[in-house]
């Protein structure tokens, strides 16, 4: 049989020990640490991961520059219009702007054109004549010019994939050059 004091004991343990245990901050500091950490953890890796992002953009748009400098310094103005005459321009356009050290080959162009055109203030407009005879004087008196676009491209990947904001960014990179020919 059961006394009543030995029932008493038995239901008072548990409330005793659930006292001890709601008064014990032993582990208070660690459980505080782990809800600041992510709180500052995922701001500082999306800084990081927006950063990548910027670096990246730049290196693509000097490598796209390098690209039209290097159709300047081999096809104009001896061999304009340079997509007709100049011996292995899209070759040439592609070595250029893969010769990224830290992109290399990711770096792909995705378009390029040729045309004559006008600058009017700051601002190209196109005379609409061919590229193999054009002689427009555009309208403040001058004669029209050959220019060049180089678009370059590059897939971007966040560092950190899903967790940060970098990951609302676009997933493809695409800068465009301008560059006078002749």
């Amino acid at each position: 049989m059961i006394r009543p004091s030995m029932l008493l004991r038995t239901i008072q343990r548990p409330i005793l020990l659930a006292r001890q245990y709601g008064r014990d901050v032993c582990g208070a500091a660690a459980i505080e640490i782990a809800l600041w950490a992510l709180i500052i953890v995922l701001p500082v890796l999306s800084a990081v991961d927006l950063g990548f992002f910027v670096y990246q953009r730049m290196q693509l748009e000097h490598a796209t520059k390098m690209a039209a400098q290097a159709a300047w310094r081999a096809c104009g103005p001896v061999y304009l219009p340079a997509t007709n005459k100049c011996p292995g321009y899209p070759a040439l356009l592609t070595t250029a702007i893969q010769s990224s050290s830290t992109l290399g080959n990711r770096i792909t162009v995705t378009a390029q054109s040729e045309a004559y055109y006008c600058m009017v203030g700051s601002t190209l407009t196109p005379t609409g004549g061919s590229l193999a005879n054009d002689t427009t004087i555009c309208a403040n008196g001058s004669r029209s010019a050959d220019y060049i676009q180089v678009t370059g491209s590059l897939n971007f990947t966040p560092i950190f994939t899903g967790v940060t904001v970098a990951s609302l960014l676009p997933t493809t990179i695409t800068k465009t050059v301008w560059m006078r020919l002749g």
